[in-house]
């Protein structure tokens, strides 16, 4: 039997959340992790190098983050991440100080409450700079109201190839570069293709609540996104 596709590692992933949320017995930040980090696992062996996620990091001086990102084969750091609720708001725990701390220690934090995924990394004057970010939900009752399936269809390619750009971010020297071009242009493509299945073609005239209707919930963040990729990307540029 061959690896699931996307769609259904997303489906799967979504379908374990929503079971926790009807028992109501979990606890709201740390229930959930078992399946996200199924999920990275799962995006992260199809990797060259192959990048594991595991749970629980040592304090190394900078406290201890929900899941670091490593090469399963030479054990590079990729990257760590910061979970919250799904009721929490994902930007202002990225401004917190416990991320500032991590981004500091380990360079890259991915920073989600499982619907919502925002990706931070130091800029040349060792400030924070929010690198991409990737909605499958604009609150936490649309997130729960949603079947999983639905999400899925819409989303699974978008959170694959985000997630996928997050755990190869932190890559080795000599590829960093290259990695970090590479995230930039998926982040690019995906808001392109968002804003013109959305209609808006990328008319920076309209409200960002007018740029929302009829859309799907990442469409907003991603349209955002499209001017930042314009101003950082020579080829888009052209």
């Amino acid at each position: 039997m061959g690896k699931p596709s996307a769609a259904k590692r997303v489906e799967t992933y979504l379908e374990r959340l929503q079971e926790i949320h009807r028992a109501a017995k979990g606890v709201k930040e740390l229930s959930y992790r078992s399946a996200l980090e199924s999920l990275f696992n799962q995006i992260g062996e199809d990797l060259d190098p192959e990048v594991h996620a595991t749970g629980e990091l040592s304090d190394t001086g900078s406290g201890r983050p929900d899941f670091g990102f490593s090469e399963t084969k030479s054990g590079n750091m990729r990257g760590v991440v910061e979970t919250k609720g799904p009721a929490d708001d994902v930007p202002i725990t990225a401004d917190g100080a416990q991320v500032a701390k991590y981004w500091k220690q380990y360079g890259v934090v991915l920073v989600t409450n499982y619907r919502d995924f925002l990706l931070v990394a130091p800029d040349g004057d060792h400030k924070a700079r929010v690198e991409g970010r990737y909605s499958i939900a604009a609150n936490e009752e649309a997130f729960w109201r949603t079947p999983p399936k639905a999400l899925a269809d819409l989303h699974a390619e978008g959170l694959t190839d985000f997630l996928i750009g997050a755990m190869k971010r932190s890559a080795p020297t000599s590829r960093a570069r290259r990695a970090r071009t590479s995230f930039v242009l998926r982040s690019c493509r995906r808001s392109f293709t968002a804003c013109s299945l959305a209609g808006c073609s990328g008319d920076k005239t309209r409200s960002p609540k007018a740029l929302s209707i009829g859309r799907t919930p990442a469409t907003t963040s991603l349209c955002r996104l499209l001017d930042i990729c314009m101003r950082r990307s020579p080829t888009l540029n052209g």
